[in-house]
């Protein structure tokens, strides 16, 4: 199916329009577009905002997959270990709904709306407490009695860097020519080998957010901050969360203090080793790889009309600091520092 950004928004429009009947809303609410990303979000509103409509993108999570993320966001809700908004059911008390539009069905689910604001760059004090967010997050996958059916994706280097990855392979990135691809294979290389002893299994990873990006983050009135979308949420190592956090600003110039404010905050409630920190430039420029390789398969999202093809020309410029040990070596926490008395890991 050819996938125009206006075709595409025109369709998901359609199954907007036809979920919205399930929720016993006024005649008047509508359904305003607001992200073509994995998904196609939606802003609904009556006399004002009341919810936050996802249409689920065609065969990217399976429908036990769906049910998984769903479950696991009512879990974290029930504990009260992090704000994120409710699922708003159906008239029929469903949490999930199938829409078919001219034959063809997406899963579509609704959320609360939260008003908020997505953080600055260089609002370390919120980044601090996304790290502590991130912590307890981890905390509750490492206790918390999942579902016998609860399934999500693995993101480790095979199912990022290999040929059969979910999000397509970043040499099919926008922009990219033959010396480009040349050099992002001897870093892709050189992520593979810096984490060969660094598997994402074992004390060091488990269930964990993997968007954590300031799109993904709202900023309350009263400073709270609420993470939403768990699409892309899964196995992977827990400091996948860190990378996430720096997505789209691992070229600018505040990464340090961004990482340094978020480590800060995870530290105060879940230890780090020295090992987990040696990692911190490799799994950062690894989700550079992994946002690549997104855009290249996603090319009708907004992100991609947006970012064009500057992103790839400053993953360029990384890998080669990276190939050259200059990508984040000169900041260096102690795995020591902040750590909270009596902590482990689990």
């Amino acid at each position: 199916m050819d996938d125009t950004s206006s075709s595409a928004a025109a369709r998901h429009e359609a199954y907007a329009k036809a979920a919205l009947t399930a929720y016993g809303l006024p005649g008047t609410a509508r359904a305003r577009m607001i992200s073509l990303s994995e998904n196609a979000t939606f802003l609904v509103e009556t006399d004002h905002p009341v919810g936050v409509l996802r249409v689920y993108r065609i065969g990217y999570q399976s429908e036990a997959a769906i049910r998984s993320e769903l479950a696991w966001i009512e879990a974290l809700r029930n504990d009260g270990i992090v704000h994120t908004p409710g699922i708003r059911r159906t008239t029929d008390g469903e949490t999930l709904q199938w829409i078919t539009v001219d034959g063809v069905t997406r899963a579509c689910a609704m959320f609360d709306h939260v008003p908020g604001t997505a953080p600055a760059d260089d609002d370390f004090a919120t980044y601090a407490l996304v790290g502590r967010t991130a912590a307890e997050l981890h905390r509750q996958t490492d206790r918390w009695q999942r579902p016998a059916w609860f399934t999500r994706s693995t993101w480790d280097v095979d199912h990022i860097l290999g040929p059969g990855a979910p999000w397509g392979r970043w040499s099919d990135g926008p922009g990219l020519n033959d010396d480009a691809i040349a050099l992002l294979e001897r870093a892709a290389g050189m992520v593979r080998a810096r984490l060969a002893d660094y598997p994402a299994r074992g004390p060091i990873a488990g269930l964990v957010h993997c968007d954590l990006r300031a799109a993904n983050l709202l900023k309350g009135a009263d400073n709270r901050v609420w993470v939403i979308d768990f699409d892309d949420a899964g196995f992977s190592w827990y400091l996948w969360d860190l990378c996430s956090s720096t997505t789209f600003i691992e070229h600018q110039p505040q990464l340090a203090d961004v990482i340094e404010a978020w480590l800060t905050g995870y530290r105060a409630v879940r230890p780090l080793t020295e090992r987990d920190l040696d990692a911190i430039p490799d799994l950062v420029f690894l989700r550079r790889l992994h946002i690549l390789a997104w855009l290249g398969s996603h090319p009708e999202s907004d992100l991609a009309h947006t970012l064009g093809d500057s992103f790839t020309y400053d993953t360029v410029e990384l890998a080669q600091r990276y190939l050259d040990g200059r990508f984040l070596r000169e900041y260096r926490p102690s795995a020591h520092d902040h750590c909270p008395s009596g902590a482990a890991h689990g």
